[in-house]
């Protein structure tokens, strides 16, 4: 119904499944998709006054910025899995490195919010500035040959592991192995234990 280019923002709440919404936006005729946005409601207390601090009138607000960029790096990453239209990547990027990583999450271009209003616009021109650093010390040519470069390791890492196991517990190299337990502490599956 317009000239101008669509593109649907979405966010995630509980039951929302972005892979299928995606989908369905882009099959609509989408013509990229931005993701994501803040996460709410939050709640946040001032333990001297025990008065919630957040802004408004119930003292709740949404969480965004930095805090929400590991959510936002695994649903951008969800979306880049099954959608062939663009992705606009949005969450947390307040340096170069941050935008660099949202594309290699399948983010073909980045979207900054927070840091523009804590740091000013000024910032803008400073991650742009840190892509281009980041591209010329790791001799990238174009930012195209970073998107979705988590997408190509990720599948190399199921193929290596499948390789390596291919059904089988993993071996302990003993050699290797300083009785630290840190591995039996931190196995969420109980699966290891030093005898």
């Amino acid at each position: 119904a317009v000239d101008a280019p669509v593109i649907p923002k979405v966010t995630i709440f509980e039951s929302y499944d972005l892979k299928r919404i995606g989908k369905k936006l882009e099959m609509a005729g989408a013509d990229a998709i931005s993701c994501m946005d803040s996460i709410g409601p939050c709640l946040a207390i001032d333990v001297k006054t025990g008065k919630p601090i957040l802004g408004s009138l119930a003292g709740t607000g949404n969480l965004t910025g930095r805090a929400i960029k590991p959510i936002a790096l695994y649903q951008v990453n969800n979306l880049a899995q099954v959608l062939k239209i663009p992705i606009i990547g949005i969450g947390g990027i307040q340096h170069g490195n941050d935008a660099v990583e949202m594309i290699m999450a399948g983010a073909s271009a980045v979207g900054v919010c927070t840091a523009a209003i804590l740091q000013g616009p000024e910032v803008l021109g400073k991650i742009a500035g840190e892509i281009a650093s980041f591209m010329k010390e790791n001799q990238y040519k174009k930012v195209n040959d970073l998107v979705g470069l988590v997408l190509k390791r990720i599948d190399e890492r199921k193929r290596k592991v499948t390789v390596l196991y291919e059904g089988k517990p993993p071996k302990i190299i003993l050699d290797r192995c300083n009785r630290c337990g840190f591995c039996a502490r931190a196995c969420p599956y109980n699966a290891i234990s030093l005898n």
